[in-house]
C-alpha cells in the first residue's frame, strides 16, 4: 500500500511539474514573474493587469498562460486607441525605454489566448509564431531580429511594427487579416529589406499612419476622430537593396513600377467559383448600383483603384447609392457565405 501511494505520489509530481513552461531565457521568465496588479506587462482575457504566477510558485504553468491575451515588455497597448496614437508617431518622442536582456521568447507558443505582444527595446533574434492564432497586434520594434518563422499562424492581424531590426526578407503572405477591416497598421522601416512580400490574398491596405487632409482616414474614429490620422503612401527611398517586392492588388499603384501584384491571382482564385452567381448592374439615371445574385449578401466595401474605401455596410441590401461618386472605375468587394467577390464597375 505504501509502495503503491509513493508511486501515485510521484506521479502526480511528475504531471505538476510537466504543466510548468520551460523558459529557455531566463530573463524572460523573471519578467513575467514581475507582472502585478499595477504595472501592465501582462493582462488577463477580460484586459485586467494581474499577477501571471498565480500560485506563487516561482514558475508559469500552462493553465496561467492560457489565461493571459497581453504582454508588454512596457506595461503599454491597453486598448486600441493606444496603438493607433503609438503608429501615428504621438509617442515617438517620450524618452525610450531601456532595452531588456531578453534574447528568446521560447515558451511564448503556450501562450494561446495571447491577442497583443509587444516586446519591444530588447535583443531577440528570432520570433515563432506556433500556436499564436489569436494575435492582432505585434510590436517588435528595436530588437535585432532577423527573421519570422511560422507567420501563417498569425489570423487576425490588424497592427505590426517589426521597424530597426535586422531584417532582409519579411514575408507577411502567409498572414491572415482580422475580417472586421480592410487596413493593417505597419512599420518596417530601418531594416535591410531585399525581400517584402505583402501579398496575402486579400483586400488589404498596409496603413502607414500620418496626420494629413487624405481623403483615406480610416483610423480617426478610433481615436474619437481627436485628428485626422490617414495612410500614407510608404516610402521606399531608404531601401537601395530592395529588389524583390510584392504587393496585394489593390496596392499597387503604391509602390515603385518593379512591384509585382496579385491581381490575376486574386480574380482566378477569389472570383472564379462566385462569377456565376454574382453580377452587378447599373442604372445611370438614378445612380443606383444593384448586387444581382441569388446568394444572401453579408456585406459590401467599394474602393477606388488606388486601394480608398469609399464605402462599406454590413448589410444584405443589394440597391447602393453611388450617384455622388465621381466617374471612374471603381472595385466592389460582396462577401458572401459561399466567399469573396471582387467585380470592377464603371461609373459613368
Amino acid at each position: 500500500m505504501k509502495k503503491l501511494f509513493n508511486l501515485l505520489f510521484l506521479a502526480f509530481v511528475h504531471f505538476a511539474f510537466s504543466q510548468n513552461i520551460n523558459f529557455t531565457d531566463a530573463n524572460f521568465k523573471s519578467f513575467l514573474l514581475e507582472s502585478n496588479s499595477t504595472n501592465g506587462f501582462v493582462r488577463d482575457l477580460n484586459n485586467n493587469s494581474i499577477k501571471l504566477d498565480q500560485n506563487n510558485d516561482g514558475e508559469i504553468q500552462i493553465s496561467e498562460a492560457e489565461n493571459v491575451s497581453l504582454i508588454s515588455f512596457n506595461g503599454r497597448f491597453s486598448d486600441f486607441s493606444y496603438t493607433v496614437f503609438y503608429f501615428w508617431g504621438h509617442y515617438d518622442f517620450v524618452n525610450e525605454p531601456i532595452k531588456k536582456d531578453i534574447y528568446s521568447l521560447e515558451g511564448i507558443s503556450y501562450f494561446k489566448n495571447l491577442r497583443i505582444l509587444d516586446c519591444a527595446y530588447a535583443k531577440i533574434s528570432t520570433l515563432d509564431f506556433t500556436n499564436l492564432n489569436k494575435l492582432e497586434q505585434l510590436i517588435c520594434k528595436k530588437n535585432q531580429i532577423t527573421s519570422f518563422t511560422n507567420f501563417q499562424f498569425v489570423k487576425s492581424l490588424i497592427a505590426l511594427d517589426c521597424s530597426y531590426n535586422l531584417l532582409e526578407i519579411l514575408d507577411l503572405s502567409q498572414a491572415s487579416i482580422n475580417l472586421n477591416r480592410n487596413e493593417v497598421l505597419l512599420k518596417y522601416n530601418d531594416n535591410d529589406l531585399h525581400s517584402l512580400n505583402l501579398q496575402n490574398g486579400k483586400i488589404t491596405a498596409w496603413c502607414c499612419l500620418c496626420s494629413c487632409d487624405q481623403a483615406y482616414c480610416p483610423f480617426s474614429n478610433d481615436i474619437n476622430c481627436i485628428f485626422s490620422t490617414c495612410c500614407r503612401i510608404p516610402n521606399f527611398d531608404n531601401y537601395p537593396n530592395l529588389t524583390d517586392l510584392k504587393v496585394n492588388c489593390f496596392d499597387k499603384q503604391w509602390y515603385p513600377s518593379f512591384a509585382v501584384d496579385n491581381c490575376d491571382v486574386q480574380s482566378t482564385e477569389e472570383i472564379a467559383n462566385l462569377n456565376d452567381k454574382i453580377k452587378v448592374s447599373q442604372n445611370n439615371s438614378n445612380g443606383i448600383l444593384t448586387i444581382m445574385s441569388p446568394l444572401k449578401i453579408d456585406s459590401y466595401t467599394i474602393l477606388d483603384m488606388s486601394g480608398r474605401v469609399l464605402k462599406s455596410e454590413k448589410t444584405d441590401n443589394k440597391n447602393i447609392d453611388i450617384s455622388y461618386f465621381n466617374k471612374g472605375v471603381y472595385i466592389i468587394k460582396v462577401e458572401t457565405k459561399e466567399g469573396i467577390a471582387n467585380l470592377k464597375f464603371i461609373k459613368n
